[in-house]
């Protein structure tokens, strides 16, 4: 037993120590100069326009039909559980911590919601699933049900995330950043988060801020719009780029003939480059998130206080994981239809495991809001999640696996 604990915890140690040096990478390169703000401005919007769609594309395609369809439906149930019991650890933690402003409350109860479902967990699954026997399935087919998963993510981060930080700005709008005033890769220091959420989307359309995440310039000064900004303000905000890529993809996967046509077909040389592309993305984009944790030094506790930073680091990283293994645990032990597959329980467990996404800082960018808390939590959560994350992973992997 204790070599299988050993095996479990060095493949943790190796996936999740390769991501940290990711970051450290990154961070050298940003401290170099090399990956200044317009390189990861640059490194961010690569990513969301071409690395991860195709990333998407060669995930999913692989493993959907009709029998993945009920481990999809298992896929963004996980998602609504993690974002329901993630709003409710954020409220309760800040009525214990008694916070009054109304910008960090709503920080605080969105926080634990929504966790980062792309970089972390698609490299973090693939390095485990490669190095643990015990998985039958390949890297691909792990990565894949990431991909599923970000279906809904997509959905409930920005329909959650909206909605939480709107009613956040009517409240108390003395904490609101007049919109007009934020350049393009904001003081904030995170040119990552704005351009993971540039949307072409009614959010955008309504926002003088949004304007400048992304939206597509059709008209100055009182011009009238025109038919394709009339159009993208029909789009919803969760249908990014790699939301729609998803879902072609999942429509494409059903159609007789498209899977093989493009994975050993006339067509096998294009999504070959598409898997190179898309293989290389989270290695890629980690750099710009260690560089975008040092570029302004560190931040300060004080800006949001120790009893709410520690609240905010625990609730997701320590609370959330804990109730919702323990529900699929349960689930597995007592439904004879939950899904067996161990590479499909890792990602079940692991996407709750994860620190907050960074996309959310995105969410107060495009509502004008002030995102000095957010940023400070997301950093010392990270920091947290070296060890906390490894921990979890051995636990996952020695225990529930």
């Amino acid at each position: 037993m204790s070599s299988l604990f050993l095996l479990a915890f060095v493949t943790s140690i190796n996936a999740v120590g390769r991501i940290v040096l990711h970051c450290v990478a990154g961070a050298y390169l940003q401290k170099a100069g090399i990956l200044h703000k317009e390189m990861r401005k640059g490194v961010s919007e690569m990513f969301v326009k071409l690395l991860l769609p195709c990333l998407l594309f060669t995930r999913i395609l692989p493993i959907i039909s009709i029998e993945t369809l009920p481990k999809l439906a298992w896929l963004a149930l996980a998602n609504l559980v993690y974002v329901s019991t993630g709003l409710l650890i954020g409220s309760l933690s800040a009525l214990l911590c008694r916070v009054h402003s109304h910008s960090l409350r709503r920080i605080m109860t969105a926080t634990p919601a929504i966790g980062h479902a792309n970089t972390i967990p698609f490299m973090l699954v693939g390095l485990i699933v490669s190095k643990d026997p015990a998985f039958e399935a390949d890297h691909g087919t792990a990565q894949g049900y990431v991909a599923l998963y970000m279906i809904m993510h997509s959905i409930t981060l920005w329909g959650v995330g909206m909605n939480v930080f709107t009613k956040e700005k009517e409240e108390d709008s003395a904490d609101a950043l007049p919109a007009p005033s934020i350049p393009s890769g904001s003081s904030s220091g995170l040119p990552l988060p704005v351009a993971l959420g540039r949307q072409t989307s009614a959010a955008t359309a309504e926002s003088p801020a949004a304007s400048v995440a992304g939206r597509a310039e059709g008209t100055e000064g009182t011009e009238a719009p025109g038919r394709l900004s009339k159009l993208k303000a029909w789009i919803p905000s969760w249908l990014n780029r790699p939301m729609g890529t998803a879902m072609v993809t999942a429509i494409l996967g059903f159609i007789p003939g498209i899977k093989a046509l493009f994975v050993s077909g006339p067509l096998r040389p294009v999504f070959g480059a598409m898997n190179s592309l898309g293989t290389a993305g989270p290695s890629i984009v980690l750099l710009s998130v260690g560089a975008l944790f040092t570029a302004d030094g560190l931040p300060r506790p004080s800006l949001v206080g120790y009893a709410p930073l520690c609240a905010l680091v625990v609730g997701r990283l320590i609370i959330l994981p804990a109730c919702c293994i323990a529900l699929w645990m349960t689930l597995r032990h007592h439904l004879s239809f939950f899904p067996s597959d161990p590479a499909f329980m890792l990602v079940m467990c692991l996407e709750c495991c994860t620190p907050t996404a960074y996309q959310l800082v995105t969410v107060c960018i495009l509502q004008g809001i002030r995102s000095q808390e957010l940023t400070t939590g997301l950093f010392y959560q990270n920091l947290t999640a070296i060890v906390v994350m490894t921990a979890w992973t051995t636990f996952i992997v020695y225990y529930v696996i």
